[in-house]
């Protein structure tokens, strides 16, 4: 997922707008689906965590698509209840992406129980920095 914009384009930072309204509306429908997604992943129901992941794709594709904003690094001209939104769900994005990380740990070693003694435990490749040379063996 793309970063969140930084700065509010120039007709953002007059009076509230349709447009600001509108980010703030989506920012908000966003992180509760992430947050959704995040209950699915605790109680393992990932029919459910894949139609959040579907959903957050939608909403983000519809954020991205609002007018692009100019300069980059916080801007003070954002109004409380978006900077609030923009934090709740970068909390919510890093507390989804710790129980993502966690699982993966967790079917990783279940599939090294399943796969027997004579299997290696070192991580996959692509996983932790590891590389595969082009022979095939570990770098």
């Amino acid at each position: 997922m793309a970063p969140l914009p930084p700065n509010p384009p120039e007709p953002w930072r007059s009076a509230p707008s349709e447009l600001s309204r509108l980010y703030l509306q989506l920012l908000r429908e966003l992180a509760d689906r992430v947050e959704s997604s995040t209950q699915a992943v605790v109680s393992g129901d990932v029919a459910r965590l894949e139609a959040g992941t579907a959903e957050q794709c939608r909403l983000w594709q519809k954020i991205v698509s609002l007018p692009p904003e100019p300069g980059h690094g916080a801007d003070p001209a954002w109004p409380p209840e978006v900077v609030d939104a923009q934090q709740r769900l970068l909390h919510l994005g890093r507390v989804q992406r710790a129980l993502l990380r966690r699982s993966q740990q967790c079917l990783r070693a279940v599939c090294n129980l399943l796969a027997g003694p004579h299997s290696g435990y070192a991580p996959m490749a692509g996983e932790a920095g590891v590389e595969l040379h082009p022979a095939g063996k570990e770098g």
